[in-house]
């Protein structure tokens, strides 16, 4: 199982449920001294925290368990919970007066993106002023004899899995009636009879699933605990030049497929290591310092590659309010001082990645027509079908190669090609460069067989960037 890790950084007060505890007689004097003390003592009450559990690193958390949970042990540094326990975290900002500052361990099964093979851990560093609210809710139990979980709520639907007493199950959802339960199982569900388990907590807190799920329910249900949730951050707060930024870093392990996670209501296909902040009434910032990521939102989706950022508008309840924006250079500054040694793997931060205006990124893109089919004159219907196949893009001065055919450039951004197909149809394509993932196109087409000549527009998208070297910032 591919797993996250996240350090969550923070000093606050517990839950009103907790006793809040002292503060530590050798409390850190200076900033400096503050963040390395918090990341040393978590590394240390940390070791034996296992997948999908969180660790209480230092000093207090503020931490909510989910509805129904009366016995949450999570009361002092070094307490191990599951993190199916937890509906929410919430951390404070440093403060260098009271010396204020945390971590917490958590490692969690991360859900795969399509494709993707399970590989070593995941790892997201969470810090400063920041929140975590889980968007889904779930239940942990246990199974109380043999069950067979199925497809739908119905003895006579198909078996997915066959479970034994004892079980550890993970419950996301039930029937009005409560007869049946709905299971988390690794990134698909099914469903088990509620007279064959035990829940811990209400099984009323679960959302009741129709038998036409709406799509918000259908995409969340994907995911398993703390894989979708709503973030929040502080901006440009650090205390001081050695303290980083409040935020988020999530890192996946070099050579594998993306994971994906669902964040305010934006989906991100990581893989990479990404710093990532967000604001109510501002935006989702996700910056890229290693590899990419594909972010999407509203039906629009954007690709960011190492030492761009882009953004997502959030509405004041930190969902998405629009699509992405275009891919940009960041900030140098932000991700400076980043707690990136943490980490599994080294990181090589990009330095910020200034793309020419009107050269498009080299690597992997998806093509599609504008259109389905359109008519010549005589009523012959010429199809236009797109087949989701991609293609490599490389520029080379002002050249440009698409598949086989090579483009020349006219103005800044704008390339020229013209060529015959094997059928005699000549092709005179124009292709526009909006951004540095993205490429509108329009074709000319003058049919060989018959008098018929035929206009139709076609869309690029970068999927996949070609392999670059970055830039380590010391």
């Amino acid at each position: 199982m591919i797993r996250f890790i996240l350090f969550a950084l923070m000093v606050g007060v517990f839950g009103a449920a907790h006793a809040q505890e002292p503060p530590p007689t050798n409390q850190p004097a200076d900033c400096p001294t503050i963040v390395r003390s918090a990341i040393t003592l978590t590394n240390e009450r940390c070791q034996n925290t296992d997948l999908n559990q969180i660790c209480y690193g230092h000093l207090v958390l503020d931490v909510q368990p989910r509805t129904g949970l009366v016995d949450f042990g999570f009361k002092q540094p070094g307490d191990i919970v599951n993190v199916v326990e937890v509906q929410s975290l919430r951390l404070s900002a440093l403060d260098t007066a009271t010396g204020r500052w945390g971590v917490v361990m958590m490692q969690i099964e991360a859900n795969l993106a399509q494709g993707a093979v399970a590989a070593p851990e995941v790892q997201i560093l969470l810090f400063g002023d920041a929140e975590l609210n889980d968007a889904t809710h779930f239940l942990p139990g246990e199974i109380m004899q043999p069950a067979n979980v199925r497809e739908q709520p119905a003895e006579t639907s198909a078996v997915l899995t066959s479970l034994h007493t004892g079980d550890s199950i993970t419950a996301n959802g039930r029937l009005a009636d409560g007869s049946w339960v709905r299971l988390n199982l690794a990134g698909t569900n099914g469903w088990v009879r509620s007279d064959l388990i035990r829940l811990r907590g209400d099984l009323e807190s679960l959302a009741i699933i129709t038998a036409e799920p709406s799509p918000s329910q259908d995409e969340l249900a994907q995911f398993g605990p703390m894989q979708a949730f709503y973030f929040r951050s502080g901006v440009d707060d650090a205390p001081c030049a050695q303290a980083p930024n409040s935020g988020l870093l999530i890192q996946t392990p070099e050579g594998v497929a993306s994971i994906s996670i669902w964040m305010d209501e934006v989906v991100i296909q990581v893989d990479a290591t990404a710093f990532i902040q967000a604001q109510p009434d501002g935006n989702l910032i996700i910056n890229v310092l290693d590899g990419q990521a594909r972010v999407s939102a509203r039906g629009d989706t954007r690709t960011v590659v190492s030492g761009m950022q882009v953004g997502v508008p959030l509405d004041e309840n930190l969902a998405a309010a629009g699509v992405p924006g275009d891919p940009a250079p960041y900030d140098a500054s932000t991700v400076a001082e980043l707690p990136v040694d943490l980490l599994n793997r080294p990181v090589e931060i990009a330095s910020p990645r200034n793309q020419p205006v009107g050269i498009p990124i080299p690597g992997t893109w998806g093509f599609a027509w504008d259109a389905a089919a359109l008519t010549c004159p005589d009523g012959t219907v010429v199809p236009f079908e797109s087949t989701g196949a991609s293609s490599a893009i490389t520029v080379t001065g002002e050249t440009l190669r698409w598949n086989a055919a090579r483009y020349t450039q006219t103005t800044t951004g704008v390339y020229h090609s013209s060529y015959a197909d094997d059928l005699g149809n000549l092709h005179q394509d124009t292709l526009q460069v909006i951004a540095p993932d993205r490429i509108v196109g329009e074709k000319v087409l003058d049919l060989a067989s018959r008098a018929c000549t035929l206009n139709v527009g076609f869309q690029l998208q970068l999927i996949n960037a070609a392999g670059e070297t970055p830039v380590a910032v010391e």
